[in-house]
Order: C-alpha cells, then structure tokens, then sequence
C-alpha cells in the first residue's frame, strides 16, 4: 500500500529528506556534494528560503519554507506556456513536481557520470510540516547532529556538507541567514547552540522523524 504523503503548501515550513535506493550513495565524492548544490539552487532559490541542510553520502535533509502563493504562481507561470492556467489549488502539484524534476536531473547526470543504471532514490521523499518553534530549532539541530549520529564526524561543526559549516564561515550559498540569526539571536548564539552539544542529545531528538 502506497503511504500518503502530505502536500506542500505555499507559505509553509517542511523537513525533507531523502535516502539512496538499497546500499547505494548518493555522493560518491567532494564534486558530488558541489554539484548536488548547485542544482539545488537552481531548482529551489526562487521558489523557497532554506533554513538548514545537511548532504550525507546515502541521504540527505533539508529544512526549508516555501514562498506565498502570489510570489510562486508568478513564477511557475513564467515556466509553462502562456496559455496554460494555474490557481493556487494545483500549487501542491507544482512544488511536489519540482523536487521530482530536481532528483532526476541529478539522477540523470550521477548515472551518466559512473556508468549507472537504475533509480538512485528510494521512491517517494519524505517531508514533515512544521508548525512549532521549538520544534524548528530542534530539527536544525537534528539536521546539523546527523552526521554525528551516524558517524563522520566526532562534531556537527566539523562536517563540510552542512548549513552549519556555512554559517561557521559566514558563507550564504543556499542558505538564509538573516532569518536564522534573527531566530537564534545572532550568528555567535546560533554556533554556541550547537557548541553546547552532548553525546547524548541525538538520541533525544531522533523521534523528530
């Protein structure tokens, strides 16, 4: 039975997250990571803020919050024919077909880089609306914990392929940081919130899936 998967909305806040089919991974190498990004961007900056990521070799997590129903019907009518009509009832559809457009393109060019056949994600892409602030500062800490969890690194601040490690280096990329530091109280509060990390602390949170 196909499990039923909540729609994205206009306006909202979402964790995502993704797994590799089976035993693969989704990054091979350091390029992998960079170019998964740029795609990201592409797809994604006019049509989302992204508040965290984090890009392991076989998931990853993104939390993020779609922009208004105005700002986006403008932009996907500039995408489709002009005679094609779009209303806020098939936004959904859209936001939903954007992240599918994304993951194949990707797909597409991880295949045809090493030689690979098949699907490289398992089917369907995981997301949790978020409604809650504690819950949002949490899922940022969970996001930036998750390589620790699963052990590449002894610390969050240490792993390369994490919003964290942008914000350590003051480096926007995807991420936005005006709204994160504004939440946090600031970039130095933001890093001393995960400074304060403990061993046990994944554990904690790990119900956040």
């Amino acid at each position: 039975m196909t499990k039923l998967r909540i729609p994205f909305e206009p306006g909202s806040v979402y964790h995502i997250y993704h797994h590799a089919n089976g035993s693969d991974n989704i990054f091979r190498e350091t390029d992998n990571y960079f170019f998964f990004l740029r795609k990201y961007k592409a797809y994604f900056l006019q049509i989302l803020d992204t508040y965290a990521y984090c890009l392991l070799p076989n998931h990853f997590h993104m939390l993020i919050k779609f922009h208004e129903s105005e700002k986006l019907l403008k932009y996907f009518q500039s995408k489709t024919k002009p005679k094609t009509e779009l209303t806020e009832e098939n936004l959904h559809l859209l936001l939903s077909n954007q992240f599918k457009y994304f993951l194949i393109s990707y797909s597409k060019s991880y295949n045809k880089y090493y030689s690979r056949k098949g699907s490289l994600f398992i089917e369907s892409l995981e997301r949790k609306k978020v409604n809650d602030e504690n819950y949002f500062a949490s899922l940022i800490r969970y996001i930036h914990f998750n390589p620790v969890y699963h052990r590449f690194t002894d610390h969050p601040l240490k792993w390369r392929f994490s919003s964290l490690y942008d914000i350590r280096q003051s480096k926007s990329g995807i991420i936005n940081l005006n709204t994160i530091y504004q939440f946090f109280g600031g970039r130095d509060r933001l890093i001393e919130f995960h400074k304060k990390f403990q061993e046990d602390e994944i554990d904690n949170i790990k119900h956040l899936l």
